[in-house]
């Protein structure tokens, strides 16, 4: 397929960007750029003949002009036919939609929830940090008026500096979990002390494509102080605000008793019984077995490992992953290894897995699990 017919066949709306890009003067623009014309040329019809794909990241993401970058880049990947091919730009799933789902389902409706002052939907389940001194700065009597940061500095990170002081000056409340006193928690009514990447334990989430990975970091330094973990923080404030839910006492039971397996059949039958916990699940969690293992955050990762393949169940056989095998079989033995090194060395193991193949780190340096 040409570029003219793919563009006809997949790309809408491109009429109207069209004579920008005719009478663009490249030679110029390169000037500014400081690059030399062959050379830009060349990249480009080496990556519009050829199977070829490029992910762009923090370097522009988090620059001047980030939007209209990215917006650039799609009309790139556009009309050199790199989107959706054999060896191009692929959109893979992600949690955006999920997340979209159950705000909209949250809300009663078929669309989520829109920001009040300058109606942004939710963006892969983000909602877009620059419009947030707006969603601030107005007279609507549902505008934002509490804010909780947590591991950034929206005054040194998103756009506008100016814009984000007046806006968090006018607050009710401004709470900054963080380790350092950063330009946002000097602002902050209240600045509550999180422990360090060295301090805490942590993991990623499931990412990459084709292959699927993620990693899990175990606390290498003793904390000092009143630091907690920022899962703990969050725990302990869901906690006062009354939001995390009855627990009986048969799944604290399960949790103290060491024993994975058990707590995982006695959280099952706790869901089965109160279907609608939902996203507070992980405070269940972080009551029990984190209490258990002395860390929110490792409840956490034990319970991703757990979903992990039930969620993903559907890409499975493009990782070489068959359908048919039942969890905890040879598809899934790198998670039950990570678990059963990582979590708690008193837990019963299941047959076949082994602590040894990957003993605690102590060098500060992350477990990656692939598949």
């Amino acid at each position: 397929m040409g570029k003219r017919e793919y563009i006809a066949a997949h790309i809408a709306g491109f009429d109207c960007i069209r004579p920008g890009l005719v009478d663009f003067n490249v030679k110029e623009a390169l000037q500014v750029c400081e690059l030399g014309y062959d050379q830009v040329r060349e990249v480009c019809r080496e990556f519009a003949t050829r199977r070829s794909c490029y992910r762009s990241d923090l370097g522009v993401l988090m620059n001047r002009h980030s939007t209209l970058i990215s917006f650039l880049e799609n009309v790139f990947l556009s009309i050199t036919g790199r989107i959706g091919v054999e060896g191009g730009k692929h959109i893979h799933g992600g949690h955006g939609w999920r997340t979209r789902r159950k705000a909209a389902a949250a809300a009663g409706g078929s669309e989520p929830w829109r920001t009040v002052a300058t109606g942004f939907p939710p963006i892969t389940g983000i909602y877009p940090p620059n419009v947030m001194p707006e969603e601030i700065l107005n007279d609507h009597p549902d505008r934002l008026r509490a804010v909780i940061v947590s591991g950034a500095n929206p005054l040194r990170s998103f756009a506008d500096t100016s814009a984000y002081e007046r806006a968090f000056a006018k607050l009710d409340l401004l709470v900054t979990v963080e380790i350092s006193m950063t330009e946002t928690a000097a602002l902050s009514h209240y600045v509550l002390p999180a422990r360090s990447g060295y301090e805490s334990f942590d993991g990623s989430n499931a990412y990459g494509f084709p292959e699927v990975f993620m990693q899990y970091r175990q606390a290498v330094v003793t904390p000092e102080g009143e630091q907690l973990e920022a899962g703990e923080i969050f725990t302990r404030l869901a906690d006062r605000l009354g939001l995390i839910p009855f627990i009986p006492d048969s799944l604290y039971q399960a949790a103290e008793s060491g024993d994975r397996i058990q707590f995982g059949a006695a959280l099952m039958q706790y869901l089965a019984e109160n279907p609608s916990i939902g996203m507070r699940m992980m405070y269940v969690l972080a009551k029990t077995l984190g209490k258990k293992l002395g860390s929110v955050n490792q409840a956490s990762v034990w319970a991703r490992m757990q979903t992990l393949l039930a969620r993903s169940r559907k890409g499975r056989p493009r990782w070489g992953s068959r359908l048919d095998q039942p969890w905890g079989r040879r598809s899934s033995k790198p998670f039950w290894i990570i678990l059963a090194g990582s979590l708690s060395a008193r837990s019963t193991q299941r047959p076949g897995t082994a602590s040894k193949l990957l003993p605690p780190r102590t060098d500060g340096s992350t477990l990656t699990c692939r598949r």
